[in-house]
């Protein structure tokens, strides 16, 4: 069965578009560029300039902490002036997981005043003509959106919120990194059992490729770190082939820039990344 890959980006503090040499090299055709929780290039500006020089599709985050649905709605129609309407709908980190506690103190405060879903629903309304206070719009959007899954939860409140997005029209979800198919299957057979219509978009199971570094988001990891820091390209390819073994077929690889410290790290990962998708077709 023919897997489908999409990777996600490092995103850079510097303007420097020579820094985004290595993204002619990736092996994939689909590009999430992530918002994230630290002065970093502007996503849609980013978006616009990979589909120009590299051909590339593009989906961007939106991240819901610290906006508000104006600026939104604003992002997402100047997004489409350049053709860009694929847009990944998440919550957001309130702070950066690696920035140092002296850091944090000084952060701004998050604010989290939309709801992923209330997104989701404003979205739809602009695909029919109107902003997300009834106001009508030049045209209608041409939008379509995906959002996040953690697979690891399974309890009924969790499961009717994946349920509503999906309803809303979510067409795709990304998972968290998991290295256990069984996770997976626990997750789509009690999603299943406790609504009429099964799930039938795509669940892109993210992958670290910054491996054999650690995550406190990443699920059951200590049961292949060793296989990691002996031989990583052999593990990698375990891993995939494991979850394969369970029914998944798509994938998120995700690229690490370390911060702009380590370009040979992102090399290899790019590296491994063409390897991976090399290997399952």
């Amino acid at each position: 069965m023919k897997k489908k890959f999409i990777v996600t980006i490092p995103v850079y503090k510097s303007g420097n578009t020579e820094l985004l040499n290595y993204i002619s090299k990736i092996n994939s055709n689909t590009l999430i560029i992530p918002q994230i929780s630290s002065v970093r290039t502007d996503p849609s500006s980013l978006a616009y300039h990979i589909k120009q020089k590299y051909n590339k599709s593009v989906i961007i985050t939106i991240n819901t902490v610290d906006t508000n649905l104006r600026f939104i709605q604003s992002r997402i129609l100047g997004a489409e002036l350049f053709n860009l309407n694929n847009f990944l709908i998440t919550k957001g980190d309130a702070t950066s997981l690696q920035k140092t506690p002296e850091k944090q103190s000084k952060d701004s405060k998050a604010v989290y005043e939309q709801k992923t879903t209330k997104v989701m629903s404003s979205i739809n309304q602009m695909n029919k003509g109107y902003d997300f206070i009834g106001n009508e719009l030049e045209s209608k959007t041409d939008c379509i959106f995906g959002s996040t899954v953690e697979i690891n939860q399974t309890d009924n409140k969790y499961l009717n919120l994946i349920d509503k997005k999906i309803k809303l029209g979510s067409s795709y979800l990304i998972s968290n990194p998991i290295y256990d198919g069984n996770m997976y299957n626990t997750f789509i057979t009690n999603f299943n059992k406790k609504f009429s219509d099964k799930i039938k978009i795509p669940i892109y199971v993210s992958i670290r490729m910054n491996l054999p570094n650690d995550s406190f988001f990443d699920q059951n990891y200590h049961t292949c770190k060793l296989s990691f820091e002996s031989n990583k390209l052999n593990a990698y390819i375990k891993l995939l082939t494991s979850l394969s073994n369970f029914g998944i077929t798509n994938y998120n690889l995700i690229l690490f820039d370390n911060n702009n410290a380590d370009k040979e790290s992102l090399k290899e990962q790019v590296l491994i990344a063409n390897k991976l998708i090399n290997f399952s077709k």
